[in-house]
């Protein structure tokens, strides 16, 4: 990871998890696989996947120090995750109430167009 070399620190812990066989060294290879999912410069940024190996290795090791880190990033991600919905609800909303506005502009430029018709043909009958 320092070096920049997400593949090989992907696969290299995705080998570790496949040959630790459940025992507790599999703890830092879930941890490693969350992190490199959870880390926004990763090319494997997937927070939805971070969550899972989390959550996993938070069940299955919870004990361990790894587990604590891990109960950190789930509450860090799940807030990410949870202020991004809002984010993008909010910008929908915001999309929508620019269409009403422009919508009601255009009855508003539509309404004046018809009192000035209306004025002048007053002005015309009453001349």
């Amino acid at each position: 990871m320092e070096r920049g070399d997400y593949r090989t620190f992907h696969t290299d812990n995705l080998q570790a998890l496949e040959q630790c066989n459940g025992a507790a060294g599999c703890a830092p290879a879930l941890f490693n696989l969350g992190f490199v999912h959870a880390y926004p410069p990763s090319p494997y940024h997937d927070p939805s996947k971070a969550l899972r190996y989390f959550d996993q290795l938070t069940k299955k090791y919870p004990q361990t120090s790894w587990a604590y880190q891990g109960r950190a990033w789930i509450a860090l991600l799940t807030k990410t995750l949870t202020l991004e919905d809002t984010r993008r609800r909010l910008q929908a909303d915001i999309r929508t109430r620019d269409v009403t506005i422009q919508n009601l502009r255009g009855r508003l430029e539509r309404s004046r167009e018809i009192d000035v018709e209306i004025d002048k043909k007053e002005r015309e009958l009453l001349r």
